[in-house]
Formats: structure tokens, C-alpha cells, sequence
């Protein structure tokens, strides 16, 4: 953590959320990584702390709606959890296997192929999701 930077707890409390040690683990555990996470990819016996399955989709969700955490909808065929980062990046998605990983920067033109490290005919598109104002 940098100084200056917000501790785990108090980006919770900000965001209006209850501070449980479930939620921190969780939070944790999505700081350390540097890709989006899938709930099938959070290992409950490696990081019990986080919960069970179902405790961990709440609390992912209810990190989405306090905006602390981005879900990617659909990529790769799964919803993707990570922390809302200040810097802004695009996600590439392989279309062999779903893999997911970010890239830095802004996103590239659409319709131009794009270099990507360990990537091969990479193609951008660019995609929002949101609530309409009848469901907001």
C-alpha cells in the first residue's frame, strides 16, 4: 500500500459496507491479483478466511454495487471480479479458452489489429454495461 492510499477497511466503510473479516480476505485477495477473477477461481480451501461459495458471491455483488469492484459480464463465457483501479485499461479475452487479463492503457481504435504480448490476431472492441433508468 502507498502512502496516501486508502486502507481495505476504509474503502469498505466508505463505500457504505460492513467490515467483516470475510470481506477483507476478499478484498485482499483481489488486490493481489493482476488479472480479473472468476468465482470459480477463488480456491476456498487456500483462502477460507474469504467464506464460503455463496458468502463470496454476495459480497462480490455487493462490492459491485458499492463500485469497489468492476464485474466484467460475459468475458470468456463468465462473470470477472476486480478492484476498481484510477488508471484506465482495457481486458483482451481469448477466444480459444476465455482466459482474461488486462491491458494497460486506453483502449486501442476499434476495427485495428493490436499488439498484445503472448497474444496473436488481436482484434479490439470496446464494451459497456449499465442500468437503464426504468431499472436503476
Amino acid at each position: 500500500m502507498h502512502a496516501g492510499e486508502r486502507t481495505i477497511e476504509e474503502t469498505l466503510r466508505e463505500a457504505g459496507l460492513r467490515v467483516t473479516s470475510g470481506r477483507v480476505a476478499l478484498m485482499e485477495l483481489l488486490h493481489g491479483s493482476h488479472q480479473p477473477v472468476a468465482l470459480d477461481d477463488i480456491d476456498l480451501r487456500r483462502h477460507p478466511a474469504v467464506g464460503d461459495r455463496a458468502t463470496v458471491f454476495r459480497n462480490l455483488h455487493a462490492f459491485a454495487e458499492a463500485g469497489i469492484v468492476a464485474m466484467l459480464r460475459g468475458m470468456g463465457k463468465r462473470d470477472l471480479y476486480e478492484l476498481v483501479h484510477d488508471h484506465r485499461h482495457a481486458h483482451i479475452t481469448c477466444t480459444q479458452c476465455g482466459k482474461t487479463a488486462c491491458i494497460d492503457g486506453a483502449p486501442p481504435p476499434p476495427g485495428k489489429k493490436v499488439k498484445a504480448r503472448g497474444w496473436s490476431n488481436v482484434m479490439p472492441s470496446l464494451s459497456y454495461t449499465g442500468r437503464c433508468d426504468e431499472c436503476s
